[in-house]
């Protein structure tokens, strides 16, 4: 694909025709996504439902790339429960622990 270059901004529910169909466009190209073809049984109105969850959430957000007629990529932040939860590492090669109360992130993109 070609064109102008995609534009990052926060993803709302009126997003979520357009990511679902990156979401299931993914699914067919890469072997890295949670979900196998055909497998992610969500709809657009579900997707809607998260989207707006998370634009009211104080620590998740959902960052798509805007191509303008299609979505190029997306990510999912969704920070930990509280800064004691999760401190950050103390040198660039450190690395923090596996626990449900950390910081998560999902970063997936479409083909260049």
């Amino acid at each position: 694909m070609s064109g102008p270059p995609a534009s990052l901004r926060v993803a709302g529910p009126a997003d979520a025709v357009l990511l679902l169909e990156l979401k299931h466009r993914l699914d067919r190209e890469t072997p890295f996504m949670m979900f196998e073809p055909d497998e992610r049984d969500s709809s657009a109105a579900d997707l809607a439902a998260e989207l707006d969850r998370a634009a009211g959430s104080p620590n998740s957000v959902v960052i798509v790339a805007d191509a303008g007629d299609h979505l190029a990529g997306y990510t999912e932040l969704t920070a930990a429960r509280s800064a004691a939860a999760a401190p950050p590492p103390t040198s660039s090669s450190a690395s923090w622990p596996a626990t449900p109360d950390m910081a998560w992130a999902r970063l997936c993109c479409g083909p260049p």
